[in-house]
């Protein structure tokens, strides 16, 4: 369907790119990214059309360097993800044992991100076969068994991180409100030749934290430095 619309007696076209719930996503998050590169392909196929969500258009979008999707702008934040960023490559250098690796990674990942919880859930032939948790200022691991296995479910079938409110799983209470407290969370793959290794799992209080794009981009990058140091 074409309509022409004038505006000051010059033609204006318009693209759109349309994704639905829930057959294509779940989260709000994950359906605006899937309608945004179906917009992207509707401007790359002419314009002044409309174009559906297909698996296809996975690989399409704006394109960014890696640097830049996840720099806020926010000059202490930022130079904090470049300072861990920077640390983690070090560990290589060190002569340390799997579960000291990720005990350091966990550690930098909380602070730099703003976490409460944060984990790495080892997997092989598609099952989980351990976990590390650490909690935020907590020098010790710690047992953690809070996990949304619905999106957990998600991530092993679809290999594809996520991220957003988690409006599921409640384990926590405002003290002060008495009201449950709900955690904004990230699943980031760990993915080494071209294998699911293992999930990165961090949830922070949404009322202090809700993870977006760039948080999940600085996750990723983190997540492919893992892989390297694993």
């Amino acid at each position: 369907m074409e309509t022409s619309l004038f505006v000051d007696g010059r033609a204006v076209t318009a693209s759109f790119g349309i994704a639905s719930f829930p057959d294509d996503a779940e989260w709000k998050e994950e359906l605006l990214e899937k309608a945004d590169k179906a917009l992207y392909v509707a401007k790359e196929r002419g314009k002044n059309r409309c174009e559906l969500w297909d698996e296809t258009f996975e690989q399409k979008g704006r394109v960014t360097d890696k640097l830049s999707g996840f720099l806020t702008g926010n000059d202490l934040r930022d130079t904090t993800k470049i300072l861990t960023m920077i640390e983690l490559t070090e560990l290589i250098k060190e002569n340390l044992s799997k579960e000291e690796i990720v005990f350091k990674f966990l550690g930098r990942l909380l602070d730099s991100s703003e976490g409460r919880y944060a984990g790495i859930l080892f997997i092989e032939g598609g099952k989980i076969y351990n976990q590390l948790w650490r909690k935020a200022n907590d020098d010790n691991w710690i047992k953690f068994n809070n996990i949304n296995n619905r999106l957990l479910n998600k991530v092993l079938k679809e290999q594809k991180g996520l991220y957003g409110i988690d409006w599921d799983e409640v384990f926590e209470y405002d003290v002060v409100k008495n009201v449950p407290l709900f955690y904004s969370v990230m699943l980031v793959p760990i993915v080494k030749d071209k294998v699911l290794r293992g999930i990165i799992y961090i949830l922070a209080p949404s009322n202090d934290k809700e993870y977006k794009f760039e948080d999940y981009n600085y996750v990723s990058v983190l997540a492919n430095i893992l892989a390297m140091l694993l």
